[in-house]
């Protein structure tokens, strides 16, 4: 049952399936310009500790992440457009500011997702309830890509800026103050480079997670879903209840 109704989410419910499907090419050039985002990144990251003894690989690394990362921004500011469009044109939904994905877009999404529930007799509380934690053992049981963990950049970080960082204290001599300045410096500023790099990456993979139709993060905006209608319910069901007891 669960696999028939992940099945029919991603066919019918899905982002992909009401919005993205209508412009193929930009969703596979945000896909494309996200996974070169990350490869990327992490090549800068390597290759920072050689920023002394081969600033040009470093220079061209940051000049090479940056205009990947101006790239994907004029990209998705394209896409955010085209998204409004299609909206529009199918769904009778206008967004004039903001992000493309509104309210209005949620709204619709768990209301066919309602309807088709009632149509399969699952939409009651106790069955949404099963539902959902019946999703979270699936979600905690799938894995997502090893290369799209966040944690993947401190994996590669340590190693290679521990090795630096020991070659870097050997060298410097601790009474001169501005050797021991460079050196605070130097960490100070590394240590807020990976952690602006980390914020963003993850803030990133939530907002084009829809653009990857891995089964994980179907699972995920599927119980998202769920999770809606089940508060949607006992809205519904608290409203009727006050209305029956003001009528009495």
């Amino acid at each position: 049952m669960i696999d028939e109704l992940l099945k029919y989410y991603k066919s019918n419910l899905s982002t992909y399936s009401l919005v993205f499907k209508y412009m193929p090419f930009l969703n596979a050039m945000v896909s494309f310009l996200f996974v070169l985002l990350i490869i990327s990144g992490y090549i800068l990251i390597i290759i920072l500790p050689l920023s002394f003894a081969a600033p040009s690989y470093v220079k061209g690394s940051a000049i090479f992440f940056g205009g990947i990362l101006i790239l994907s921004i004029l990209v998705i500011s394209f896409f955010n457009t085209k998204a409004k469009r299609i909206l529009n044109n199918h769904y009778s939904i206008q967004v004039k500011k903001g992000g493309w994905r509104t309210e209005q877009f949620e709204d619709m999404q768990r209301k066919f997702l309602s309807e088709y529930l009632k149509s399969k007799g699952l939409y009651s509380e106790e069955k949404l309830n099963l539902l959902i934690k019946i999703l979270e053992k699936e979600i905690v049981r799938s894995k997502p890509p090893t290369f799209l963990a966040p944690g993947a950049f401190l994996a590669l970080f340590i190693p290679v800026w521990s090795q630096y960082a020991v070659f870097f204290f050997k060298a410097f001599d601790s009474t001169k103050f501005n050797e021991s300045t460079s050196v605070f410096v130097t960490f100070t500023v590394v240590a807020l480079f990976i952690s602006v790099c980390i914020g963003t990456f993850k803030a990133m993979f939530s907002l084009v997670e829809d653009f990857f139709m891995i089964e994980i993060n179907i699972k995920k905006r599927f119980l998202e879903k769920v999770e809606d209608a089940l508060l949607f319910y006992n809205d519904t069901c608290v409203d009727l209840e006050y209305v029956l007891n003001r009528s009495n």
